[in-house]
């Protein structure tokens, strides 16, 4: 890995759909750390041993083939002034977090998934707060890693029946301490 070479002009077209100039790539790159500030792992390995980049894992499920979104919200309060150009903008808030993990569950022995997808549908039935463990949700959630499941779709995957994709989205669960 610490000889790497990454087309950051690639990436980046993968990611948002367009090029960013200029065209670089990145030789030798440095080598990797483990764990990032907050002590969740860099890198993991799958029920074959394969080792991937940023695991994520959901009330100690790691969760095959992820990769993960966070979505950021302030909530702001806009009023318009009369007679005067723009507004006054009050920042209430930071929103809950909104959390995308999309995913695949691959069966190797070319039967449909089920077991895995039990695993997924035990999860959304839990009507309580799960923890996420991963680098990403780390950094925004700060320690306090309890989120819950709003919706879990299941898109159609054809042709191939031992493969399904999914997605979570998760919103963060906060504990605030109420003082009266």
């Amino acid at each position: 890995m610490a000889n790497s070479i990454f087309n950051i002009s690639d990436i980046f077209r993968q990611t948002f759909g367009y090029e960013a100039p200029p065209a670089f790539t990145i030789e030798n790159a440095i080598p990797r750390r483990e764990r990032g500030d907050f002590g969740a792992k860099f890198y993991g390995n799958d029920l074959l041993g394969r080792e991937h980049f940023m695991p994520v894992i959901l009330n100690g499920y790691l969760i095959p083939f992820a990769v993960m979104g966070i979505t950021c919200r302030k909530n702001i309060v806009s009023t318009q002034m009369a007679e005067r150009k723009g507004s006054v903008h009050e920042i209430i808030n930071i929103d809950d977090y909104m959390i995308n993990i999309k995913g695949i569950l691959v069966s190797d022995d070319q039967e449909f998934p089920e077991g895995e997808m039990k695993l997924l549908l035990d999860m959304f039935e839990i009507n309580r707060s799960l923890v996420i463990k991963s680098v990403k949700t780390d950094l925004f959630l700060k320690g306090d890693d309890k989120v819950l499941i709003k919706d879990m779709p299941m898109p159609p995957s054809p042709g191939s029946h031992n493969v399904q994709t999914f997605e979570i989205n998760l919103v963060s669960d906060l504990v605030y301490t109420l003082t009266l």
